[in-house]
C-alpha cells in the first residue's frame, strides 16, 4: 500500500505527554497524561494510529513513558492497544515497551494490568527516571 503518512509529535506540556510517532513503525508516549480535554488531545493520536494501521510496516515497536496518568488517560491507553492489536492482526510485529521509573511500583502495576488485557508482546521495563 503506498500509504503516504507523515510523522507526528506533539510537544509534551504540564497536563500532556510527549507523542512521537514515526511513519517508520517506532513511536512513543512519554511524561504525564492528565489532559483537561482527554478526547481533544488523543482524538488526533487515534486518527494517526488508524491510519498507520493501513500501512504495510512489518515491525512496530511502542515505548510508553509515563509517570502519572489519570483515569481518563488509562482509557484512551486502553484505546491505544485496542488499535495496536488491529495492526497486529494486519500482520505487523507489535512490541510494547512500558517503562516505569524505579520504586513506581503503581505504574509498574498498571504496566502489568495492560499487558494483562492485550495481546501484544509486552515487556515492563525498569528505568532510572522518565
Amino acid at each position: 500500500m503506498g500509504l503516504d503518512l507523515e510523522d507526528l509529535f506533539l510537544n509534551k506540556t504540564e497536563t500532556t505527554p510527549e507523542i512521537n510517532f514515526s511513519a517508520d513503525g517506532n513511536l512513543s508516549v512519554k511524561g504525564r497524561s492528565i489532559p483537561e480535554n482527554a478526547k481533544e488531545f488523543y482524538d488526533p493520536v487515534f486518527d494517526w494510529l488508524e491510519r498507520f494501521t493501513q500501512s504495510n510496516v512489518k515491525t512496530c515497536n511502542i515505548e510508553i513513558g509515563l509517570d502519572y496518568f489519570n483515569s481518563i488517560s488509562q482509557k484512551m491507553i486502553l484505546r491505544f492497544f485496542i488499535i495496536l492489536e488491529e495492526l497486529q492482526k494486519n500482520g505487523c510485529k507489535v512490541n510494547v515497551t512500558w517503562c516505569y521509573e524505579e520504586f513506581d511500583y503503581d505504574m509498574e502495576d498498571e504496566g502489568e494490568v495492560f499487558k494483562s488485557k492485550s495481546n501484544l508482546d509486552f515487556e515492563l521495563k525498569e528505568v532510572p527516571s522518565l
